[in-house]
């Protein structure tokens, strides 16, 4: 840390960080979890430069932080008594909701999140060795879904939303159960495909390492989440996969990376959502801001609209699919 920089260690024995704009100002601010006590929070003044910033009063075991519809992002706390939503407004911090989630004493290994019903909204997958648990997102409020008839397994320990076909329905990747193949109804099927002996912990990404559209897997598993010996696998995705595309988003300021970012897009009858971070599920740290869509049949991309962070809007018209795109905001 560098001198001058307010950002101190303290006592604090961390387990996640992220980068996220808590307080709207369009400064990426830092978060900070401590095993054992509430998070810490650094708020950007000016760049390379913090101050301290009230946490929410929430010990939790896990954290992630999502955009639900808020004018701000929402922050989800695995808590003993369930999922706790959080948010950060103008008179300090707001407990939005409390859920009763499937994890027992608040054990939530992961929050995955994805747009899994293509509604337009994030929704959210809690998993936990003692109980996962399906939230859907209804106009900014999550509301627990029954596993039952969905396809999804009732306890796992890692999770990844990915459209890993490029078929535009989106599919699910459990620790240790495999690829599960979305239906394109809310409903998955397994696939039996990379399966994992059953393990304490585990880490499942899906980013497109050598850019030829299809997203590939690592995996990690080990006996416990902090185990001296863990075993990482990547592996590279063949196919088949239909058309695709990859957007890189370019932000202004202090908000390089434009985390918050939305893009929406269409493609024959078919509109496709995705937000700067979703796909990011390696839980400890943060650095995956590519956003993936798969098209299937269409080589043609209909319409693009990206809302910027800052509420701003940049619209495309019909443009050829197969390439990743930059787009810097104006």
């Amino acid at each position: 840390m560098s001198a001058g920089s307010g950002l101190t260690k303290g006592g604090c024995r961390a387990r996640q960080s992220a980068a996220v704009d808590v307080d709207g100002d369009g400064q990426l601010d830092l978060f900070e979890t401590c095993e054992g006590e509430a998070p810490r929070i650094f708020r950007q003044q000016s760049r390379g430069r913090f101050t301290n910033l009230p946490s929410p009063d929430s010990v939790g075991t896990t954290y992630r932080w999502a955009e639900l519809g808020g004018p701000r992002p929402s922050l989800l706390a695995a808590e003993p008594r369930g999922t706790k939503v959080w948010s950060y407004t103008s008179t300090g911090w707001k407990l939005q909701q409390s859920v009763h989630d499937n994890a027992r004493k608040g054990q939530v290994a992961q929050y995955a999140l994805n747009d899994y019903d293509n509604d337009g909204d994030l929704d959210v997958l809690a998993v936990s060795r003692s109980g996962n648990t399906l939230l859907n997102n209804s106009r900014g409020l999550l509301e627990k879904v029954p596993l039952k008839g969905t396809g999804i397994p009732l306890r796992s320990v890692a999770a990844s939303f990915v459209d890993y076909d490029n078929d535009g329905r989106i599919d699910l990747d459990l620790i240790p159960q495999g690829l599960l193949h979305g239906l394109g109804d809310t409903r998955f099927k397994s696939v039996r495909r990379l399966r994992t002996a059953p393990s304490g912990a585990g880490i499942t990404n899906w980013f497109d390492y050598d850019n030829d559209g299809l997203r590939d897997p690592v995996i990690v598993t080990g006996n416990a989440e902090f185990a001296q010996e863990m075993t990482v696998t990547r592996s590279r995705n063949l196919g088949p996969g239909g058309h695709w595309l990859e957007v890189n988003l370019h932000g202004q300021g202090g908000n390089r990376e434009a985390i918050g970012a939305r893009v929406a897009i269409r493609s024959g009858n078919h509109h496709l959502y995705g937000w700067v971070g979703q796909s990011d599920d390696s839980h400890h740290s943060q650095g995956h801001y590519r956003l993936y869509f798969g098209l299937g049949g269409h080589a043609q991309v209909g319409e693009m609209i990206v809302k910027w962070p800052n509420g701003n809007s940049t619209r495309f018209g019909a443009f050829p699919a197969d390439q990743v795109v930059d787009i810097n905001q104006p």
